[in-house]
């Protein structure tokens, strides 16, 4: 049996051994009373160290509706694999780049009801802000090897956080909207 924690904001930490938790897409099965599901490419955040799974919010969501659905259809087995929309985009910077909206959506932390996509992880090679330490247009400022800015003409401010080997964490923020 299954506690969905719907009372409970999820966390970047387990409960068991306080390791950080990646996110991940796996497939998993749910037993809750006499249902079961059978989940595909789900949203899903791992303890590599325990080997233990927690569901992100929007996921906690999915599954409680497709559990109360279950139970009034009378269906004893059901199996869900979320559709693949890849086509998302926010609108912010001047950028195009490479992220998964989908990590915006379910890693603790980033969605808010305002700004919406602004702390989205991008992937980038981090050589690339070599350029931008050289370019005349761009200043870099690297706080710690976790954290900085880049800013541009002094217009826009892209926000620099390390959340993994792969994946920065970026914010844009225009100035003129900050004054």
């Amino acid at each position: 049996m299954v506690d969905l924690q719907l009372g409970k904001v999820q966390t970047h930490y387990c409960d068991i051994c306080g390791d950080w938790l990646e996110f991940c897409f796996d497939r998993y099965t749910v037993t809750h009373e006499r249902l079961i599901v059978h989940l595909s490419n789900i949203p899903l955040l791992r303890c590599d160290h325990c080997i233990q799974y927690y569901f992100p919010e929007k996921t906690k969501l999915l599954l409680s509706t497709v559990l109360e659905q279950a139970e009034e259809s009378g269906k004893p087995v059901v199996r869900l694999s979320p559709r693949q929309d890849f086509n998302r985009r926010f609108e912010y910077g001047q950028v195009d780049f490479l992220y998964d909206y989908r990590d915006y959506e379910n890693i603790p932390g980033l969605q808010r009801p305002w700004d919406d996509g602004f702390l989205t992880p991008v992937f980038f090679n981090l050589a690339v802000l070599n350029k931008y330490s050289q370019h005349p247009d761009y200043r870099l400022d690297l706080f710690s090897k976790t954290y900085g800015t880049l800013e541009k003409n002094q217009n826009f401010i892209l926000l620099l956080a390390s959340i993994g080997t792969e994946k920065l964490l970026c914010g844009w923020v225009t100035l003129t909207n900050c004054r």
